[in-house]
């Protein structure tokens, strides 16, 4: 038989036991919280601005006909023309959630190049013929602007996935000049220079993940693949970055990305085809808020 005082010292013990297992739920309760509102702070921010190097391998095939159809030289810019195989471009990107579903991104990219070559075969280029053994200087530079508009089917404290529609806006400015013969006339400087801009549409997908409160992986994908005005062909824009949120609005990140574009171009003033491709890693900073 239990005495009072043993009695009570069951209950008291009993009673520690219930304050600390009620103080130890409420510790991760306030533990699952404060991770879920770092979580969140990655996923509520309403504007965020990313500035970043890029340092993307090149690989870019030209064709630029003339009169006829067809009678360009298809022309490999880096091997044929001397153009650098790897840059370092810069790019920058805005983004700002109008919505608890929508978004709207802008994003600017430079790739800029120039080479000189002895050519070791002859090249046609818009109707100008570059015999072998001439000294070509050209270049080759590309501004690209994207924007977007994404809606988030999915969106979690900790995760958010969906889709957008957009454009990719183009501008290649292409120069080659050398002794050539331009009409049947040999002249010891001929230039042509190509100035298109090249407006395609987008569809796409997005998603990103918190790996932990300071850790988040982010990707995306663009595409175009149909016949749309003087353009035929497709292109592809694939990215992905981890980030690292070090305070509640700076982060630091590490991505890498794959460009594509195979397209035909006939237009009234300009007639040819261009595979063109760079991938490569990117260093980044944004600040959200």
């Amino acid at each position: 038989m239990s005495t009072p005082l043993l009695h009570q010292s069951v209950v008291r013990s009993q009673s520690i036991r219930s304050a600390s297992e009620v103080a130890r739920a409420a510790t991760l309760v306030l533990l699952v919280a404060g991770t879920s509102q770092a979580y969140a702070q990655h996923f509520d921010r309403d504007a965020w601005l990313l500035v970043s190097a890029f340092r993307p391998t090149i690989d870019s095939k030209v064709r630029i006909d003339g009169n006829l159809p067809g009678s360009g030289t298809q022309v490999d810019l880096e091997s044929d023309l001397g153009l650098a195989d790897k840059a370092t471009s810069p790019s920058a990107l805005f983004g700002w959630r109008f919505s608890q579903s929508f978004r709207l991104e802008v994003e600017y990219l430079s790739l800029k190049r120039s080479g000189s070559r002895t050519i070791d075969r002859d090249i046609t280029w818009d109707d100008t013929v570059y015999p072998a053994s001439a000294t070509l200087n050209s270049s080759f530079n590309t501004d690209v602007y994207r924007a977007s508009v994404g809606w988030s089917a999915i969106r979690t404290p900790t995760a958010e996935l969906g889709g957008s529609l957009g454009v990719h806006v183009t501008r290649f400015v292409a120069l080659v000049s050398g002794q050539g013969t331009v009409n049947g006339l040999s002249s010891p400087f001929a230039a042509q220079r190509e100035d298109v801009l090249v407006p395609l549409p987008t569809v796409g997908l997005f998603g990103a993940m918190s790996l932990t409160p300071e850790l988040r992986l982010t990707g995306r994908v663009d595409f175009f693949s149909l016949t749309y005005g003087a353009y035929q062909g497709g292109l592809l824009n694939t990215e992905a970055a981890l980030s690292w949120h070090f305070t509640p609005n700076w982060s630091a990140s590490l991505g890498y990305r794959f460009v594509r574009y195979d397209l035909d171009v006939s237009k009234d003033d300009l007639v040819g085809a261009m595979k063109y491709r760079f991938n490569g890693p990117s260093l980044g900073v944004a600040f959200a808020f």
